[in-house]
Order: C-alpha cells, then structure tokens, then sequence
C-alpha cells in the first residue's frame, strides 16, 4: 500500500494508482477504494455495461464512474487503466487502477500484457497479506 501511495505512481508515469475492492463496508482512503459487491464487473465490461463479456485490463477514457475509483483526484485524469484482480474462487474480485492525466496515455488499441502480469503480482501480494 505504502509503494502504490509512493514510488508506484512516478515510476509508471500516472498520477493516481488505486487498490479497488469490493465490500459491504462504507468509505475507504487513497490507495485503497470501495466497491460495491458486483461493481468489478460492470466497470470491466465493454463499453462499461454490465452484460458484456469480463476482460482482465481495460484501457480508455476516463468516466463518470472513474470516481467511484479515483475519488476526488478523478477529476484531473483523463484515461484509465483498470486491471482485474483474482483473489481466488471464495473470494469477491478487485481493480489495480491506474489514472493519467492525458486522456491519450490508456487507450483500447494498445496492449495490456504488462498490467495483466502487475494484476496477477497485486493479487498474489493481496492474498498472502490477507491471509497473513
């Protein structure tokens, strides 16, 4: 929590990274966000709709429904890098989210195979410092 509050956010050249996870429980503090119980897949869908298929990164401008993610700091970004996090099959999902300010930084035609393997990092960490 400490490096995506710090050094993550230079280093990757955005300016917001979020931990994003889906909870009953009201409110949380940078980095960590609040999700609502089903809310990872609607922000995964195309076209951000709730019946589409899930993806594992999705890359685009940044929304109405970035500030449920970014809070305050939504809006000074302009694209979005949502990456789906897996933290095993008893357990609800959750977003590594990162906000740019230039709306060209995460667009739909470039590749995500790089946040995909930080996704698949963060969810480790996750459930080794959950079951810790």
């Amino acid at each position: 929590l400490a490096a995506l509050s710090g050094e993550v956010p230079s280093i990757l050249g955005v300016e917001a990274v979020r931990l994003a996870l889906e909870t009953e429980a009201e409110g949380a503090e940078p980095p960590l966000a609040a999700l609502r119980p089903g809310e990872v897949a609607g922000l995964m869908a195309p076209g951000r709709e709730a019946d589409g298929p899930e993806r594992w990164v999705a890359l685009r401008r940044t929304g109405a429904d970035s500030a449920r993610i970014f809070g305050r700091a939504a809006a000074g970004l302009g694209s979005e890098a949502l990456v789906r996090l897996d933290f095993g099959p008893r357990a609800r999902p959750g977003l590594l989210a990162f906000g740019a300010a230039d709306p060209g930084r995460f667009t739909p035609d470039q590749a995500g195979d790089l946040l995909e393997f930080l996704g698949g990092v963060t969810s480790g960490a996750v459930r080794r410092w959950v079951s810790a």
